[in-house]
């Protein structure tokens, strides 16, 4: 089950992005609940009274007193909605770049495009079952798994191979050569910087020639011969994240 919560104040904009929410979710065979909110505020309210969900369909303008920008930085210091794949769908494309800080996965433009809807439903769909997918390790006694979609970065440190993800730090003896070989292929957004770095673009905040910035505060060294894979693999990943 995917929950998807529907957030704009006209009602007519809801009709027909719920329609569309329905129909792409029947095309990839998808059961979802959606929750529709016609404000910032009610839609907080349930997120406080702990609604949790997957996918966030927020306008930017509302007229009460939150805008969606508003809304969406309060969403994300709440556990059931942190990690929400936030989509925009309004007609103010220019404010765009602004609403980084609230972790936009997509922006979609009024009036809608079926295809550009379609198309990001889609990806929202494969980012959520890439977050689900597990990585197994042996954690020493037994084998131990976590979710691709909190691992911030991986690395090596002497004998070990330490995982930060987003609620601790998991270190496992072994060689960070083994985990690469046994990482699904398809979580693209895992990124090698360094002989001893892999990082997950979805917790990158910045690239620059010679350093990644994460999420958690933590700046990571890119090696000279990484350079420039990484500059344009980064520039590849902002391109599909936030294609218009």
């Amino acid at each position: 089950m995917i929950n998807i919560a529907l957030c704009d104040d006209d009602k007519f904009s809801r009709l027909r992005i719920s329609a569309l929410i329905t129909e792409a979710a029947q095309k990839m065979g998808c059961t979802i609940e959606l929750s529709e909110f016609q404000s910032g505020e009610a839609f907080l309210n349930a997120v406080y009274r702990e609604s949790v969900f997957d996918i966030v369909y927020m306008d930017y303008e509302m007229s009460e007193r939150l805008n969606g920008f508003s809304t969406a930085m309060m969403m994300r210091k709440v556990l059931g909605t942190k990690d929400a794949i936030l989509i925009y769908v309004s007609n103010h494309e220019q404010v765009l770049i602004t609403l980084l800080p609230a972790d936009v996965f997509d922006f979609i433009g009024k009036p809608i495009s079926e295809e550009k809807f379609f198309s990001s439903f889609s990806r929202a769909i494969d980012k959520l079952n890439g977050r689900a997918a597990l990585l197994a390790f042996n954690g020493g006694r037994s084998f131990q798994h976590i979710e691709y979609g909190k691992i911030l970065y991986i690395m090596s440190d002497g004998h070990y191979v330490k995982l930060i993800t987003v609620h601790e730090i998991i270190s496992v003896k072994g060689k960070l050569e083994e985990f690469i070989k046994q990482m699904d292929k398809r979580h693209t957004n895992f990124i090698r910087i360094h002989k001893s770095f892999i990082v997950n673009f979805d917790f990158v905040i910045s690239v620059s020639s010679d350093k990644v910035q994460v999420k958690n505060g933590d700046f990571i060294n890119i090696s000279k011969s990484y350079s420039e894979r990484v500059k344009h693999d980064y520039m590849e990943y902002l391109r599909t994240q936030y294609s218009m």
